[in-house]
């Protein structure tokens, strides 16, 4: 009778655990082994949704890399190995006798963690925010450095999947809002553009070449609109929307602002509503459960148990559907045990009880 052949589960667990003995903490996608070990079939496993079940359940830790990613297996305690190394380098320990306040952990990060010739660290690739939620037990770095920023104490500049962390007076200049208002051809003028016509401006001149759209914020457009009329662009912004005069679509950070012939093509709530096989001129409508559990069951992706609220369009095709705001059912139905709901950046993964990630 031959071997039973291993599960990639398994498999994930003793490769890793082979190399943490020989001194390797960390396995990554680029190393030789793995790419062979990924290439092959595991009884109908999918190793990727294997990796994020397992991150999910806070079994591996799983970091982007330029190249592929890094996945570290936690420890039993339920620290990570990787946040124990950063610490390390930054010479304190999650169980040190003094503890460091937010803005000295900071800024001890930034100096020790920074590489020959940087002056900044980014949030995620030094491990920083690893570090800082295991140090401070779970608390999120965004908050604090976001509110260190307003107090004048850190900098921050945007960067791709995080933020680049300086010491004050050491981060980049970027544009001033002079520079920006400049660059609209409204240098030293009085508000005499209506909102209308300085979003428009603001959107032909602020983009990048092959862009169509500006972002909220680090295209400048906010602050240059709040120097030029005193007040926040947020609420004018949303009333051109409404009136289809600009749209607008959230990202992180901010929105994208687009001209409407600009603007690019998003799935609509009848087009959610077809995929789940439903209409709104159906002689009798589903419940409200039966419509969340098809939603979950039709509109999440390969590989993924759970849906995002927002991201999947499920919010858009429930209020199209049901002319209601969706969050008290579904927040109802999870007390009720019908479907489970995990807290995630811009809304929540929605799950049928059985397929939830554990908490």
């Amino acid at each position: 009778m031959s071997e039973r052949k291993p599960s990639f589960e398994e498999f994930l667990q003793h490769f890793v655990e082979h190399l943490s003995e020989k001194g390797a903490r960390n396995l990554s996608s680029e190393f030789p082994a793995v790419r062979e070990a990924l290439k092959t079939c595991f009884d109908g496993e999918d190793p990727f949704a294997t990796i994020e079940r397992l991150a999910e359940e806070k079994r591996i830790a799983v970091r982007p890399l330029k190249s592929g990613a890094s996945i570290t297996l936690r420890r039993e305690t339920g620290r990570s190995s990787t946040a124990d190394a950063t610490l390390e380098r930054m010479g304190v320990t999650g169980e040190g006798t003094e503890q460091l306040s937010h803005e000295e952990f900071v800024v001890r990060a930034i100096t020790k963690l920074r590489r020959g010739g940087y002056m900044g660290i980014h949030s995620v690739f030094s491990g920083f925010n690893d570090a800082f939620k295991q140090y401070f037990h779970g608390e999120d770095p965004a908050d604090v450095t976001a509110h260190l920023a307003r107090e004048g104490k850190i900098q921050l500049r945007p960067a791709k999947r995080g933020v680049m962390l300086y010491l004050h007076g050491e981060a980049p200049k970027t544009t001033s809002v002079e520079d920006t208002l400049k660059k609209m051809g409204l240098e030293g003028e009085r508000a005499q553009l209506s909102p209308d016509e300085f979003v428009k401006r603001a959107i032909m001149s602020l983009r990048e070449t092959d862009y169509k759209g500006i972002h909220s914020v680090y295209s400048g457009f906010n602050d240059a609109f709040k120097k030029y009329y005193g007040t926040d662009p947020v609420q004018v912004t949303a009333t051109l929307s409404k009136e289809g005069k600009i749209v607008t679509r959230p990202v992180k950070g901010g929105v994208m602002i687009y001209l409407p012939e600009d603007a690019p093509t998003s799935t609509s709530a009848n087009a959610i509503l077809k995929k789940m096989n439903l209409a709104l001129d159906m002689p009798e409508k589903v419940s409200h459960q039966e419509f969340v559990e098809r939603a979950i069951a039709t509109l999440r992706r390969e590989g993924y148990k759970g849906i995002h609220s927002v991201y999947s369009g499920f919010n858009e095709a429930f209020k199209r559907y049901f002319g209601k705001d969706p969050v008290d059912v579904t927040n109802r139905l999870s007390k009720e045990g019908k479907i489970v709901i995990r807290p995630r950046k811009g809304g929540a993964m929605l799950y049928l009880p059985n397929d939830a990630p554990k908490s």
